[in-house]
């Protein structure tokens, strides 16, 4: 897998990576929801609804992430997180 981020050693920072194939990534945040932290959610790339890899290396999709259990928002530009 491509990683979306760096390794800060906290899970603090939300992160993604591309999955091998291509067709997901899998994106991780530090979630209050106990039924999602540090469950890694499955996006599709690509497609109707889907979000669009604008670059691999380092990793940029649009459009924003959001998650509806806590409501981080933000982008993932240039291997970074960029929140909203």
């Amino acid at each position: 897998m491509t990683s979306g981020a760096p390794s800060t050693g906290s899970d603090e920072t939300p992160h993604c990576t591309l999955s091998d194939d291509g067709t997901h990534f899998l994106w991780r945040h530090n979630c209050v929801d106990s039924e999602f932290d540090h469950i890694p959610g499955r996006l599709p790339l690509g497609g109707p609804g889907g979000w669009t890899l604008e670059q691999q290396e380092p990793l940029t999709i649009s459009p924003s992430i959001l998650c509806h259990a806590c409501g981080t928002h933000g982008f993932f530009r240039e291997g970074k997180w960029m929140p909203v």
